[in-house]
């Protein structure tokens, strides 16, 4: 028999934890740790180092899921982290993602697809999920995705390759702006002109094309 996927949920409200540890208890999964934030989670993943994915929750006292994020791709990066949380904020997404999270889910989300992302976490290391890749997967007619993501790249001039590695931060426009000397008004005409060549229409997707194609590395 295939050994259970070892799982850590990390939520500080109780009944949601323990409802959630219910409903994944069966043949495939094994729940081993139960923790209502992020530092209480760290205490535990260090005497359960075998632990291979976490269910995160981004809002959370004492430690919240950004740091425990953070200080798991620090410190445990073979334990990957689906953030499972009622955001879907672009900027928490991002953050999320830029703090190491391999997937984001909305804890509205059925079931079935909790547990297809959590065996597609364990087996492949990252989950695709709608909300944040479904830019990324649309391709051109007969044209593969990696060879339309090269000439998506080969046509972006270097200053907006630079917006790109702007919008992986959590700055604003105005504050991209500042930062580089340009009004905020320049800086919204590099979106757009990245927008209208990648085809992304949301700073998330461009976040996940950025890392996927080597723009932007966590």
């Amino acid at each position: 028999m295939k050994a259970k996927i070892k799982i850590a949920i990390a939520d500080d409200h109780l009944l949601f934890r323990k409802g959630l540890a219910q409903l994944l208890a069966d043949d495939i999964f094994n729940i081993q740790i139960q923790a209502d934030n992020g530092k209480d989670l760290i205490d535990q993943l260090t005497k359960n180092p075998d632990i291979q994915v976490v269910l995160m929750d981004v809002n959370m006292p004492i430690m919240n899921g950004f740091e425990a994020t953070e200080w798991i791709k620090q410190n445990m990066p073979k334990v990957k982290v689906l953030a499972l949380t009622m955001s879907d904020a672009d900027m928490d997404v991002i953050k999320m993602i830029r703090s190491g999270a391999k997937g984001y889910l909305l804890k509205d989300s059925e079931i079935f697809t909790l547990k297809s992302a959590i065996v597609e976490l364990a087996e492949k290391g990252f989950f695709h999920s709608e909300m944040i890749s479904s830019k990324l997967m649309n391709t051109m007619s007969e044209e593969s995705e990696e060879s339309r993501n090269q000439r998506i790249l080969a046509s972006l001039a270097p200053h907006e390759l630079d917006y790109i590695k702007y919008a992986c931060s959590d700055m604003s426009h105005k504050e991209i702006g500042i930062k580089v000397g340009m009004s905020h008004r320049t800086i919204d005409g590099y979106r757009d002109s990245v927008y209208a060549k990648t085809g992304l229409t949301s700073r998330v997707g461009l976040v996940l094309f950025a890392i996927k194609n080597g723009i932007f590395k966590i």
